[in-house]
């Protein structure tokens, strides 16, 4: 509003700026819009000409794609399928794509490092890059190997999926923030006789990387994807997730009608997955979209992990309600930031900053940075636990949760 108009509806006599008001609302009850339910509102309503809304037939052809090759697990044949799969879907879009080789120990079952047998195996994320106006960046993540016994149309094959749709719409239409696609190799565990394997592997050596590329301080957002293909989808309130923005994606699914798909009804749950590596090397703002219903309300549910990972348990809508909402919420992030960063003066700082930063260096990592609790070899075959109590009320009545980084003006 210009300095004219506004020194106008200052002068209005209060009766025609309360008509005004009301005819502009709608409603003298109406709640007030907020600038992520208009930015979301914006997007779903009118892409951009030349943009297109989340393919939901793409991200269900990459599924299917991913899960026929069956298990998947690292240093398999059809784990190389798939990493080869990926890599010519980011390289049609024409984005710098880069392979990331790190060596791991095989190790004898999950509860400590010390198990190892001090053999060594070679595995293989991709990193994508898409540049910004900002040399910051968001980061998205997801792992593409299985458990050896699970064909992983679920876990394995959504999360990468969703990604590899995200990345071409965010090729025609950048984010302000240069956004790092990860595709990690490892997770569930290593290719070998034994059932049990540690893991999150890949995320801990992911973290390695980041930091001996010392890229870690850059990032100023990750997203990490796990199970999103559930039929019956129910995107968890994760506790270790950064509390600010895992609710700007709950807020921006309300908004667009997928509120059933992101309840707010069930509590927070604290789920042991990659992310927590991130965590670990203190990375503040993560959010975990995940899924730890999989077949039933316990967790982590009846079809995971296993033979009944298949297509017939997953559905389209479901990649496309988690495409849709992160495509708005991370516009939602990004002008939020942007905000952030030309008060603080940290816009100018980075770019200046920019051209004497290292890029990112393709040598093997030899050994991952881990949690401390990890390290000193404390069990990680928990999947999952649920807070049973109820959140405590905020000083503003809202609820709050019991832990997790919230600070908006977090760098």
């Amino acid at each position: 509003m210009s300095s004219k108009t506004a020194h106008f509806a200052r002068v209005l006599p209060a009766a025609v700026f309360l008509l005004v008001t009301l005819a502009c609302s709608g409603s003298p009850f109406a709640p007030p819009e907020t600038p992520a339910s208009r930015l979301a509102k914006e997007q779903a309503a009118a892409p951009p000409q030349g943009a297109e809304a989340f393919s939901v037939e793409r991200a269900w052809a990459h599924l299917v794609a991913l899960s026929d090759l069956g298990p998947r697990p690292s240093q398999s044949d059809a784990n190389r399928e798939a990493f080869e799969y990926i890599r010519s879907r980011l390289e049609e879009l024409d984005v710098e794509v880069i392979d990331i080789e790190y060596t791991a120990p095989i190790a004898q079952g999950a509860e400590s490092d010390e198990a190892a047998t001090g053999e060594k195996v070679l595995m293989h994320h991709l990193t994508a890059r898409i540049p910004g106006e900002s040399p910051d960046s968001i980061m998205l993540a997801a792992h593409f190997d299985t458990y050896d016994r699970s064909t992983g149309a679920n876990e394995g094959a959504s999360g990468p999926a969703v990604l590899l749709e995200l990345a071409r719409q965010l090729v025609e239409r950048p984010l302000p923030y240069t956004v790092e696609l990860l595709f990690l190799d490892g997770d569930m565990g290593y290719y070998g006789e034994e059932p049990e394997q540690p893991l999150y592997e890949a995320s801990r050596m992911m973290v390695g990387y980041l930091g001996q590329a010392n890229t870690l301080d850059v990032v100023r957002l990750a997203v990490v994807y796990g199970q999103v293909g559930d039929a019956d989808l129910t995107i968890s309130r994760d506790l270790h997730s950064s509390r600010f923005d895992r609710e700007t994606f709950f807020d921006v699914a309300e908004e667009l009608g997928f509120g059933e798909s992101f309840p707010r009804d069930r509590g927070y749950v604290e789920t042991q997955a990659g992310h927590r590596a991130f965590l670990s090397a203190g990375m503040p703002r993560i959010v975990l979209l995940h899924d730890p219903w999989y077949g039933g309300d316990e967790m982590p549910g009846e079809y995971y992990g296993g033979e009944h990972d298949v297509r017939d348990h997953c559905a389209p809508q479901s990649l496309h309600t988690v495409g849709t909402v992160s495509l708005s919420a991370l516009r939602v992030v990004a002008a939020r930031l942007e905000k952030i960063d030309r008060l603080s003066g940290r816009a100018a700082r980075r770019k200046a900053e920019a051209s004497e930063r290292a890029e990112l260096i393709s040598e093997p990592v030899e050994e991952p940075i881990m949690a401390e609790e990890e390290a000193a070899g404390e069990p990680v075959d928990v999947l999952f636990d649920v807070l049973d109590a109820e959140p405590e009320p905020g000083p503003d009545g809202a609820e709050s949760d019991p832990g997790g980084p919230d600070s908006e003006l977090a760098p």
